[in-house]
């Protein structure tokens, strides 16, 4: 389990890192180009198998990890969701994820 969590935060981060090199801070109302969609859309697959196959194997067992767990796909289901809108509505959610990798670190 915790090989897979270390492997989550490692691709976790990623999209985060992703994000910052399109530094985009400034124009909120930028919209990703379709190959920049591409790019973080493959992250985020990854992101969501990784979660899927976490929670597929802890069950029930925790309660607190399958908490944090939902919390981040929730977070990456919302920055898929609006990647083809402006940039500050994907930005919220990327600071969420932020919060929910801190979180999961703290965690292990």
């Amino acid at each position: 389990m915790q090989n897979e969590i270390n492997e989550l935060l490692k691709n976790t981060n990623k999209i985060v890192i992703i994000i910052e090199k399109l530094n985009i801070t400034g124009n909120q109302e930028y919209v990703l180009s379709e190959k920049q969609q591409d790019e973080v859309s493959k992250v985020l697959k990854t992101l969501e198998d990784l979660i899927l196959g976490i929670k597929i194997n802890l069950g029930n067992s925790d309660e607190k990890l399958l908490i944090i767990l939902n919390r981040l796909h929730s977070n990456i289901r919302n920055i898929k969701f609006n990647l083809n809108n402006y940039f500050q509505y994907i930005q919220k959610y990327i600071n969420n994820v932020r919060v929910d990798i801190e979180t999961l670190k703290e965690y292990k």
